[in-house]
């Protein structure tokens, strides 16, 4: 501290505004660290987590769409309704692939729901063209109904849980931007 006193006035205070300079070039690359990070963590919902859950909650409509699907072939006798409810399992399997394109993570978990969809719809196909032209006897169909009945739910409860933890790593990710403001 000897050589501050040793300095003349004048160089004190432009070693004063070198100081300031130099604190506020600190603040600044701090500050531009955390809004680039935050760009980071939004634009990661933007392009990630939020159309995850588009297609999850798409999906979840697409599952009852096929099963009214079933139902309505049945009680209208119109095997075109399956074919219909066919497109329908066409778009859940895109929409899959899409989740997995979008968010790699996650892969294995939607190929596993993906699976247990086409197990669904295979039993729910089968079920429905076997009541409509009357092959099924009524022990197969009970059977079958819990069968497919079991199925669904299975597809919707994993759809449920999947979409509980996009829905928390969507907000955890808009959480942690708005703590590192």
């Amino acid at each position: 501290m000897n050589w501050l006193t040793r300095m003349s006035i004048r160089n004190k205070i432009m070693a004063l505004g070198v100081i300031g300079v130099l604190g506020f070039m600190v603040v600044l690359a701090y500050t531009y660290k955390i809004s680039v990070d935050n760009a980071k963590r939004l634009d990661a919902s933007k392009e990630v987590h939020f159309p995850v859950l588009e297609r999850i909650d798409a999906n979840r409509v697409r599952l009852d769409k096929v099963a009214e699907l079933f139902n309505q072939a049945v009680t209208s006798g119109e095997l075109e309704l399956i074919d219909n409810a066919a497109e329908k399992s066409a778009e859940f399997g895109q929409a899959i692939t899409e989740i997995i394109e979008l968010d790699a993570e996650k892969g294995e978990n939607f190929r596993r729901i993906g699976n247990e969809f086409a197990r669904f719809f295979t039993a729910g196909s089968t079920l429905s063209q076997g009541m409509v032209s009357g092959t099924l006897s009524a022990n197969e169909m009970k059977s079958a109904v819990a069968d497919t009945q079991e199925k669904m739910e299975k597809v919707r409860n994993s759809l449920q849980v999947s979409r509980k933890d996009s829905y928390e790593a969507f907000t955890r990710s808009l959480d942690e931007a708005k703590q590192k403001t």
